[in-house]
């Protein structure tokens, strides 16, 4: 690469230097899917990606005016490797035009003050991954979230803009490439966090099962609020229970329809909730209409309120007009929980059967238009 660029005479050493730690840093994360080079002015990142990274099916580098150093350069690259010219377009226009996909890469190299904004906001609206080197940090057109009392207003620019796609969703990642190259050298990298699903009990969860029932295990939990199955019954069997208990078969006596939901993110279980389709007189007073527990490991992270909205949810699906919940008066992180999605205290009192007291809630669920 380096030789047919100097041959070329098409670009300065230091832009050769940069691309390619960049290309480097990024496929080391994030592989696979077109790449969108923006603001990328002679698309040097997008020949290396390609070059680099054989399952990248195209590039495209967008700005404002293709300058002539990427005519040159890619009149230089093509003929070593005619094979990759097909997979390279070059693009003038605004990139308020671009549309990309969920598997799209977006880059952002030295794209210059609001610019790389811009590149986030695109990745933060299509969800797609994301890498920028940023430059041009200006105090009067940049957020630095009020951190330039502590550090460096181009280091607070830049961490906002970390913090910012966290808060978004995404799993952010920090690095430099060398500094020789460059002083503006910190490359911030970012991928959409998988999403959290709340699902059933399959036949393919008997790992994440165990692993998930160890967890209470590990921290001297043994009893499991929202569920019930003995860990010795077959997984099979378990799956098949949860069903008829979802459709009334086969209940034991004492026992309403219930359906069990896991919280799951990337094939881990987090949390289990047990959602009851009727109260007895008993239920009423004690235990309610939705029972759920998130795994040791992965508490205080808002699990609990994912579990008990959807729980709403379903609520609503069966004509329910309020969920009743009920917690002891001690336990102040479920008591929060439910008023966060909407409880009501209705009362407190001792319940004889279990020698407990009992905070009983209320949650008005409003039916979708």
């Amino acid at each position: 690469m380096a030789r047919e660029i100097c041959a070329a005479s098409c670009l300065p050493r230091k832009e050769l230097l940069e691309s390619w730690a960049v290309a480097r840093k990024v496929l080391r994360r994030h592989r696979g899917g077109p790449v969108l080079d923006l603001a990328g002015g002679h698309g040097l990142v997008a020949w290396l990606m390609l070059l680099q990274d054989r399952s990248t099916p195209a590039a495209t580098v967008v700005d404002r005016r293709i300058p002539k150093s990427a005519v040159r350069l890619k009149e230089a690259l093509s003929r070593r490797w005619p094979e990759v010219t097909s997979r390279l377009a070059h693009v003038e226009g605004e990139l308020d035009a671009v549309r990309p996909g969920p598997d799209h890469r977006l880059l952002g190299v030295h794209a210059c003050g609001g610019l790389t904004d811009r590149v986030l906001d695109l990745a933060v609206e299509h969800r797609c991954r994301v890498a920028v080197l940023p430059c041009c940090h200006s105090t009067a057109k940049l957020d630095d979230g009020g951190l330039a009392g502590w550090m460096p207003v181009d280091v607070a620019i830049d961490a906002t803009r970390a913090a910012r796609l966290r808060h978004a969703g995404f799993v952010v990642h920090t690095t430099t490439i060398d500094d020789s190259i460059t002083p503006k050298n910190r490359l911030l990298l970012a991928s959409p966090e998988p999403p959290m699903r709340v699902v059933p009990l399959g036949p393919d969860h008997e790992s994440a099962l165990a692993d998930f029932l160890a967890d209470f295990e590990a921290a001297g939990e043994r009893s499991i609020p929202a569920w019930f199955l003995p860990a010795s019954m077959p997984h099979t069997t378990k799956v098949a229970r949860l069903d008829e208990q979802s459709r009334g078969v086969n209940l034991t006596d004492g026992h309403v329809p219930g359906t069990t939901r896991f919280l799951e993110h990337e094939g881990r279980l987090l949390g289990v909730s047990n959602f009851r389709h009727r109260l007895t007189p008993s239920l009423e007073r004690f235990g309610g209409h939705v029972g759920y527990s998130v795994r040791p490991s992965a508490r205080g992270r808002g699990h609990a309120t994912r579990l008990l909205e959807a729980a709403k949810d379903h609520g609503r699906t069966l004509g329910i007009d309020a969920l009743v919940l009920t917690c002891a008066p001690t336990n102040v992180a479920s008591a929060r929980v439910i008023t966060k999605c909407g409880g009501v205290l209705v009362d407190q009192y001792h319940w004889e059967p279990e020698e407990r007291e009992v905070c009983r809630f209320r949650i008005p669920l409003e039916r979708s238009e």
